[in-house]
C-alpha cells in the first residue's frame, strides 16, 4: 500500500508540475476504481459513508492501510489455526 501511495503522489506532483492540477476528489475516485477485489468491502463502505468531494488522499490512505492490516491479521489467524489443527492430527496413526 505504501508503494501505491508513493506512486500516486508522484503522479499527482507530475501533473501539477505540468500545470494541470488534479482535484483530490478525482484522484480519490480513480484510486477507488482501480483497487483490487481485496479492497471491495472498504471501497463500498467509503463510497456509501463518506462525502468523496471532501475525502482527502490521507484519509483514503488511512482507511486502506487499516483494512490491509485487518485482512493480514485475519489471514495470519486462519493460517495459525490451520497449522495447529494439522499438527494435532499428525501424531495419530493406526490403532493409536
Amino acid at each position: 500500500m505504501d508503494q501505491f501511495k508513493t506512486r500516486v503522489s508522484g503522479l499527482v506532483t507530475q501533473f501539477q508540475t505540468y500545470g494541470e492540477p488534479l482535484e483530490q476528489k478525482i484522484v480519490v475516485q480513480n484510486i477507488l476504481q482501480c483497487l483490487t477485489k481485496k479492497f471491495a468491502m472498504v471501497v463500498t463502505a467509503i463510497e456509501e459513508a463518506k462525502d468523496l468531494s471532501k475525502f482527502t488522499l490521507e484519509e483514503l490512505n488511512g482507511s486502506l492501510l487499516s483494512h490491509e492490516v485487518r485482512v493480514t491479521q485475519e489471514e495470519e489467524l486462519l493460517t495459525n489455526a490451520f497449522n495447529t489443527q494439522a499438527s494435532l492430527h499428525r501424531g495419530r496413526g493406526r490403532g493409536g
